[in-house]
């Protein structure tokens, strides 16, 4: 419940145990990396999964957590941020 409230357990499948991430925020606990990270959560059109956006600073492969590995969206992401790199 504690997990809820704190909108842990709408996080990407990537977080094991929500409950668990709320424990250890509330106790004031070592926290993972990726739930310090702001991110955006959308869902991908072409592979139909739950995206965890971090934003435009990094290379699409890097800062979409989620895709499925040759996801139509993605692979166009990547080549246009590889042709203005």
């Amino acid at each position: 419940m504690i997990a809820s409230l704190l909108g842990l357990d709408a996080l990407p499948c990537h977080v094991d145990d929500p409950a668990r991430l709320a424990f250890d925020y509330c106790a004031g606990l070592a926290r993972r990396l990726e739930f310090d990270r702001a991110r955006f959560l959308w869902d991908c059109p072409a592979c139909g999964q739950t995206i965890a956006d971090h934003g435009p600073a990094d290379n699409p492969a890097g800062s979409q957590q989620g895709q499925v590995g040759g996801c139509e969206r993605l692979v166009a992401d990547v080549a246009e941020w590889e042709r203005r790199a």
